[in-house]
């Protein structure tokens, strides 16, 4: 008996002392946000008490380092911002310890709202720039907003002004980790409206049972590049692709997304008929494509929009709402194979009367200087319906009509001089209009290297 209490002992103490190591891995700074919950209804369980124990022992102690910051927001029927502290040594760390441990549960009602509320703006003023932001909120979720508050509902439930508030959160790709207390708790509704990471513990928890269900705090699933969704053909379907990555996980993670949302115009269309699952591994990126489909009466154009992803189960992906582009193609695009016997034929008829109406095709000559330097010796020569590809690879540059990777630019000749046709628009961010004709105009392009290059088109 006095062996296996000894084995445990150590094997506490190892566990322990790795936990304290985990945060001297990370070097990059984050922001954290706690809002904590201190309305009367924390003390029934007392549960304000372990609470304070856990974000002193497990937050401050083990996982903050320098340079990190820490915003503690509480709340009951007000919310206050109760310590905004930038930690630039140790020793700032018994301070921080001491104001938590003065949170007593004393406050009259639970306006959960207000504390987004409060959240958001502290945010917005608190926040640094390239940052990321990790927000740990709990509570029993008894919510239970003042009768002058705009959140109040006679029955506790979360109105329509707060589900509206929730939408605007969920754009802002925070990590958002909701912990409730006790059975009867509002919480895991309020983390599926956040689109929040849920765990749950009982009313009376120790600061290690909070310490293993928000063990994850810093674990998150991020969108990497912006949602793209491919043309829609006539029945409305296509692929939505999604640029994924895993940081700050120990262990593989599966995701369930139960539904997106694509709004836009004044309709919607939930767009996956069943669930989307995928698994991913820490530190991994991967790129997912998802089977979409939309209402096929959606007639051809260019529209935009915004997705709203939902999740079953506690792993989500950061930011869960996200703007998107997308296009439905016309007749022609999705009924091409019917027309093709009608133009071949037309082809064949007129083609003998075309090639005497115009003999040889035009031919345009011109030069291109880079930086009032000629980019070749010799004039380009394009006849009319010939095309120039501009390459960027390694932010060099250069010219060819061979087609491959890193295009950015197509000039076509045509009657009426060199028309262009931008084909990666991060290139060219300063162009707001596209001259019909790029003879005698000056384009400035983007240098992947850095800075900008000009590019002048003269005829030869």
């Amino acid at each position: 008996m006095k062996k296996i209490k000894k084995i445990y002992i150590l094997l506490s103490f190892f566990l322990i002392t790795i936990f304290q190591l985990y945060p001297n891995d990370r070097d990059e700074n984050i922001d954290l946000f706690l809002v904590l919950d201190k309305s009367l209804s924390m003390s029934e369980g007392e549960a304000i008490e372990p609470v304070k124990e856990y974000v002193n022992e497990y937050i401050i102690d083990n996982l903050l380092i320098p340079g990190d910051r820490i915003v503690v927001i509480t709340f009951y029927g007000k919310a206050e911002l109760f310590i905004v502290e930038d930690l630039r040594e140790e020793a700032d760390k018994r301070s921080l310890k001491e104001r938590i441990s003065t949170i007593k549960a004393d406050g009259r009602f639970t306006d959960i709202g207000n504390a987004l509320d409060k959240l958001k703006n502290v945010i917005e003023e608190y926040e640094r720039e390239d940052m990321k932001k990790y927000v740990l909120l709990i509570t029993d979720g008894k919510q239970e907003a003042p009768p002058d508050s705009k959140y109040y509902s006679p029955d506790g439930s979360f109105n329509h002004a707060f589900l509206e508030n929730t939408k605007t959160i969920q754009k802002k790709g925070w990590k958002i980790q909701i912990l409730g207390i006790g059975i009867e708790t509002a919480a895991k509704e309020l983390a599926r409206e956040l689109t929040g990471e849920y765990s749950q513990v009982n009313e009376a928890p120790t600061k290690e049972e909070i310490a293993e269900k928000v063990k994850d705090i810093l674990g998150r699933i991020e969108q990497t590049s912006q949602p793209i969704i491919t043309p829609l053909n006539s029945r409305g379907e296509g692929k939505l692709s999604l640029t994924v990555k895993s940081e700050g996980f120990t262990n593989y993670k599966t995701v369930s997304i139960e539904s997106i949302r694509l709004n836009w115009g004044d309709g919607f269309d939930e767009v996956i008929a069943e669930n989307f699952i995928f698994k991913i591994s820490p530190n991994e990126e991967k790129t997912l494509e998802i089977p979409i489909r939309i209402d096929e009466r959606v007639e051809a154009g260019k529209y935009e929009g915004t997705l709203e992803f939902t999740f079953k189960g506690d792993t989500v992906l950061i930011p869960a709402v996200s703007s998107v582009k997308f296009r439905v193609k016309g007749f022609l695009e999705n009924n091409y194979w019917l027309i093709g016997a009608v133009a071949l034929l037309m082809g064949l008829i007129i083609f003998s009367a075309v090639k005497l109406l115009q003999g040889k095709p035009s031919r345009i000559r011109f030069r291109v200087l880079l930086e009032n330097m000629p980019v070749q010796k010799d004039p380009f020569v394009l006849s009319v319906g010939e095309s120039l590809l501009l390459f960027q690879k390694g932010g060099e540059f250069f010219f060819s009509m061979e087609e491959s990777e890193g295009i950015v630019a197509r000039i076509d000749a045509e009657e009426k001089g060199l028309s262009l046709q931008v084909l990666d628009e991060k290139s060219f961010p300063v162009m707001e209009k596209i001259p019909d004709n790029i003879l005698g105009e000056k384009l400035r392009v983007k240098s992947k290297a850095g800075g900008y290059v000009t590019f002048t088109f003269k005829a030869a």
